[in-house]
This record gives C-alpha cells, structure tokens and sequence, in this order.
C-alpha cells in the first residue's frame, strides 16, 4: 500500500477502515520531509500498536534527523549510496533587491532560454505574481499549484512532457515527485519553513548522471541563510551580475527543442556563451573559441532554420 503519513492517520485511527497492524514493513520515502510535529504526531500513535520493520530513504542526512532516528530506529544499518553516483549540479547566485527580484527573474529567464526550469517559490500569494510576472514576458510557463485537481496535473504533467510549457511554478510540495528532465532550478526565494529543503529543491535538477544548474535569488536579508546552505551543503556559488544585454558570469545556452516524439530522442549539445550585443541584437563567440559539452549545442537562428 502505497499512501501519505496523513491518509494512514485517518483510516486506522479516526475512521477504523483500515488494519495494517500485519504488515510486516514501513518504508518512510523523502524521510528528512517529515520532520515537522505534525508529521510525527501521525506517526506516533501508529508506531504505539505496530512495531514493523522500518526503511528510511533520504536524499541527505543532516544533523537534524538524528533525534528522528535514535527514536524509531535504535540500532540500525545505514548504506550511502551517494559516493557511487556522480551530481554535476553548479551553483549561481544573484543578489536582486525584493521589488527587482521578478523583473530580474524574467530578464534571466528570457535571456537563457532553458529546456527545462523549475521555479521554486516559498509562499503561495508570490507563485501568482510569478507567474504573471513571466507570463506577460511571453514565456511559456505553468504555474502548478495546489489548487489543481489530480485530473489537472496529469494533464499539465503530459503537457510538459511534450514540451508545451519552458517554465514550470511551483511551490515545496507540489514539486515533490515530479522526475522530468529539467536543466535548471530557480529558487525565487529561499525556502521559508526549512533552510534543509533547499537541498531537495535543487535536486529535481542534475538527476541520473545529468548536468544541471541552480540559481539563487537572494536579498541582503537572505545573506545568513545563504551563508549556512553554503555550509550546510558545501556548495560553492558562483556569482551572477546582470547587464542589459546578459550576464558577467558564463552560463550555458541551451537549445530547446521544438518537438519530442516517441521514435524521436532529443539529442542535446552545448557551448558556453558571454553574451554580448551586436546591431542590437544577441550575438555568441564562434564555435571555435569555446569548448563543446555533448549535452547541448548552440541555439539555431530561428529565421534561417526552415525546418524550425
């Protein structure tokens, strides 16, 4: 059985529908999420009455969980598995006051042109604003809230996998689960409730063995925070300035596709660009100058390409 902490409350406690005092495991996925008290007071009064065997899976242990452990685990067996996969994540930061923070959002977003960016967003008033903000910038994007029905998210969630949307809004839980092949994440804000979470948002990113790009935007009040992500995860951020026409740092030029179908793999290669303007227009080094990256590769001219 396959279900949320808040479910298995409510049918075995409240309602009395559901027995699962047999099973013989409990297998707790995204463990370090379940750290709030309301997440436990669900869990106590189960664990009272059932004593399984319990897995525990978790992107990253942090100090935090140990409290959690030495109660429902006692002695226990712990496997990483970290130290056999590769995580090719780089780290940018941009410091934005908060009343330039969208405009700046939307004038990176439009000059990168990503394949795939997830925008993380800590309050819900601010994921609307985002959204407009990126709407009226003439981005394809999706804002996927919680307001959307289940029937409302397998349909936005093929959408995307056809590649209908570039940009995808989204708050710490509506974001958990999804698995689609996204280059960057974008954290408009700092997560409010867990500095923690930051580590999972950014891992929707550089999954599988896969390049992957975050970047924050922070304010001089978010410089604390900032400082103790830095060490908390031992990230090293790389620093962006914008200008009129890009940015100071490097940063990848993705092309996107137009179309993906079924008998058609997206084969992806990439140059790293200074942007500069040129006849006021966007114009790159030659191939020449910069080494190529197998995963992507320059941006074609849309009006020469007939194909596009």
């Amino acid at each position: 059985m396959i279900t949320t902490l808040s479910k298995l409350s409510e049918y075995t406690q409240t309602l009395n529908k559901l027995n699962i005092f047999k099973a013989a495991y409990l297998v707790l996925d995204e463990a370090d999420m379940l750290f709030d008290q309301e997440s436990l007071n669900w869990l106590d009064p189960l664990l009272v009455k059932w004593r399984p065997k319990i897995l525990l899976f978790s992107a990253s242990i942090t100090p935090a969980m140990k409290p959690f452990i030495n109660k429902y685990f006692g002695k226990s067996l712990f496997l990483d598995v970290n130290s056999e996969q590769k995580i090719n994540l780089k780290y940018y930061a941009l410091e934005s006051s908060s009343d330039k923070r969208i405009n700046n959002l939307v004038h990176f977003s439009k000059t990168l042109n990503p394949f795939l960016a997830l925008i993380f967003v800590s309050h819900k008033k601010d994921q609307f604003m985002v959204y407009e903000g990126l709407k009226e910038a003439n981005l394809n994007v999706l804002n996927f809230s919680s307001d959307l029905s289940v029937k409302q998210r397998k349909q936005h969630m093929a959408e995307i996998k056809k590649m209908k949307y570039q940009y995808i809004i989204s708050s710490d839980l509506t974001a958990r689960g999804l698995d689609l092949d996204i280059t960057w994440v974008i954290h408009y804000d700092l997560p409010s409730r867990n500095l923690e979470f930051f580590q999972h948002r950014s891992g929707r990113t550089g999954r599988m063995g896969k390049d992957g790009n975050v970047l924050v935007i922070y304010n001089e009040k978010d410089k604390t925070s900032l400082d103790k992500i830095k060490k908390l995860n031992d990230i090293v951020f790389h620093n962006i300035t914008l200008t009129k026409t890009g940015f100071q740092e490097e940063v990848k030029k993705e092309v996107r596709p137009k179309k993906q179908t079924s008998n058609n793999k997206i084969n992806l290669s990439y140059n790293k660009y200074n942007f500069y303007k040129k006849n006021d227009k966007m114009s790159f080094p030659n191939k020449n100058g910069k080494k190529n990256n197998p995963h992507f590769s320059k941006r074609r001219d849309k009006k020469n390409d007939k194909n596009r």
